[in-house]
């Protein structure tokens, strides 16, 4: 099986950044004079993905007018309001199509390898409904908060809970019970529940 579509989530509001995003949606704010979005393409594009999908709700004609020079990404808007996560693939997915997906958020820049391209070679569909790729906190540069997850030595994760610290915010997972946006693949039947 494989695995050959990508959903870019862009529709947020990217209120943590303050006035950067009042007139600026998030993936559009420039990192090294190059839009946040495109890091998240070009690891896609690297890694030979063919249906990009882009969502979009927040300021969408900045994007829209963006992506233009890209002919094959195709685009989504969640309207007339946002869908969050699960609602914005589910939104996505007559578009994406049949087979598992890989999520990535447009927010993130991945530094060294491709974490398409990791993902892709550690997925079991016989094993796993779906992978997430995590990062320990202290690898995660301008990252200050108290993580996202534990893992255990069987590799299965579990969320912090409130006023706790996790080591893990974004390390590979399997048979992860619930949907997390960070490169995440679903086989086809838990999308439909």
């Amino acid at each position: 099986m494989s695995i050959n579509s990508v959903l870019i989530f862009c529709a947020g509001f990217g209120t943590r950044m303050g006035e950067i995003t009042k007139v600026t949606p998030k993936p559009m704010v420039p990192i090294l004079n190059k839009p946040l979005i495109d890091y998240a393409i070009d690891i896609s594009l690297n890694a030979n993905i063919q249906n990009i999908v882009v969502n979009l709700h927040y300021l969408p004609e900045q994007i829209e007018d963006h992506l233009a020079k890209f002919k094959k990404i195709k685009i989504i808007r969640e309207i007339p309001t946002i869908l969050e996560t699960g609602g914005g693939l589910k939104n996505a997915l007559p578009i994406l199509g049949e087979e598992p997906v890989i999520t990535l958020n447009s927010d993130t820049v991945w530094i060294g390898n491709n974490p398409i391209k990791s993902l892709l070679k550690a997925w079991d569909p016989q094993e796993m409904d779906a992978l997430l790729m995590l990062i320990q906190t202290e690898n995660a540069q301008a990252y200050q908060k108290t993580g996202d997850f534990y893992l255990d030595n069987t590799k299965r994760l579990t969320r912090r809970k409130k006023h706790t610290n996790a080591p893990q915010k974004k390390v590979f997972a399997k048979n992860s019970p619930k949907k997390y946006s960070c490169l995440l693949y679903t086989s086809p039947s838990p999308r439909d529940s």
